[in-house]
């Protein structure tokens, strides 16, 4: 999401650098494409603390900050230490991706963050949430409710988009028959994305007469446990497990509909949008906006119940195709008009405008009092 803010925001207004905590991943080539510095403090996983104020100072003195714009938790820590340890106390904005069901579903140090942040919250400028439940989450966790504003993640409605020729190249891709279902879901593996209820949906549907294959696209597969799963109930035939890959646009308007199973965490499913925006049918569990972003309560499953997200899909899987491209493109439409990436950027730029302005108003008045005092004193 942060690239494709990057990518679409007037660099003329706000030109950008990116510092990484760890050490870059794919991403950060794609950056570089786009003419974006990637620098990085080259920490490890799970060692993230403490954050050296040192370290961080000196990779904000290297280039002149205006601002600086926190992504997610460990960002959002690292860019107000680099604030406090520069001489300018430059504007700090957070991001939050995430929905806080559950803090003992967290590790440990990250629930550990998540309290530090909450505690030092009001030193932010703004923090800023991608979904309404995220924001009253963190709020009754002692964030500071004057500093949050919600801007829903934003999708390019020109790359992702409807293509009739779409399902018989992803068939082809991955062997499935030309007429079969195909029900996809984009994402990393991870327990909080509970994919193994899809695997479970699936072989339950299929016991039911439906022709389905479950197509699942992202990084972490390689650890067997989703193709474990199909292998026990007997459907590995019906199950496709892809790599992480860069062409989601031209493959997400081959399937019939995307299922999103998250049982805690998801704040706004970006792929679910994404799938939509390409006129296709989303299925979603009740967890953070999903419900919102899906705008049609016959398709919102119940988290962690198997039986909930099958009974969804067949409501969807029941209707004709002529009926599922319409309900596809009722789901275009609602992307188009309330979740663009145009917005996304504007209402970035408006935040940013808003925390420079602020900080240049506070400025001047400090100013102002320093010479009053002066003036006192010479009196």
């Amino acid at each position: 999401m942060l690239l494709r803010f990057l990518a679409h925001a007037d660099r003329n207004v706000h030109a950008a650098n990116i510092l990484s905590l760890l050490t870059p991943g794919p991403l950060a080539q794609d950056a570089r494409v786009l003419g974006i510095k990637v620098s990085t403090l080259g920490m490890n996983p799970g060692r993230l603390f403490p954050l050296s104020p040192m370290a961080l100072r000196s990779s904000m003195t290297t280039e002149r900050h205006h601002l600086v714009h926190g992504w997610m938790y460990h960002g959002n820590l690292a860019a107000s230490i680099a604030s406090a340890a520069s001489r300018k106390k430059t504007p700090v904005i957070w991001s939050i991706h995430h929905s806080l069901h559950d803090l003992s579903n967290e590790k440990p140090m990250t629930a550990r963050l998540i309290k530090i942040l909450a505690r030092i919250s009001r030193s932010a400028e703004a923090i800023s949430y991608c979904s309404n439940v995220a924001a009253r989450q963190h709020e009754l966790l002692g964030f500071c409710s004057e500093r949050s504003v919600v801007i829903p993640n934003g999708v390019d409605c020109k790359e992702f988009a409807p293509d009739a020729n779409a399902k018989l190249a992803l068939a082809r891709l991955i062997g499935a028959p030309d007429n079969r279902l195909l029900i996809g879901n984009f994402a990393r593996f991870h327990p909080m994305k509970d994919q193994v209820r899809l695997v479970d949906a699936i072989a339950d549907l299929t016991l039911r007469g439906h022709d389905v294959q479950a197509l699942f696209v992202g990084a972490g597969h390689d650890n067997g446990v989703l193709r474990g799963r199909s292998r026990e109930l007997n459907i590995e035939d019906r199950v496709t497990i892809l790599p992480e890959r860069k062409d989601i646009a031209r493959i997400a308007p081959g399937l019939d509909l995307f299922v999103m199973t998250s049982s805690w965490g998801e704040s706004f499913s970006l792929a679910a949008a994404e799938a939509m925006a390409c006129g296709v049918p989303a299925v979603v569990t009740d967890v953070g906006d999903c419900a919102w972003v899906v705008g049609d309560g016959s398709f919102v499953a119940r988290p962690g119940g198997t039986l909930s997200i099958s009974a969804a899909i067949e409501r969807l899987l029941a209707l004709t195709p002529d009926e599922r491209r319409a309900v596809g493109m009722r789901a275009r439409a609602r992307i188009e008009a309330n979740f663009g990436i145009a917005d996304y950027v504007n209402k970035h730029h408006a935040l940013y405008a808003q925390a420079l302005e602020k900080r240049a108003s506070n400025a001047k008045s400090s100013a102002a009092a320093s010479i009053s005092t002066r003036l006192a004193g010479e009196f």
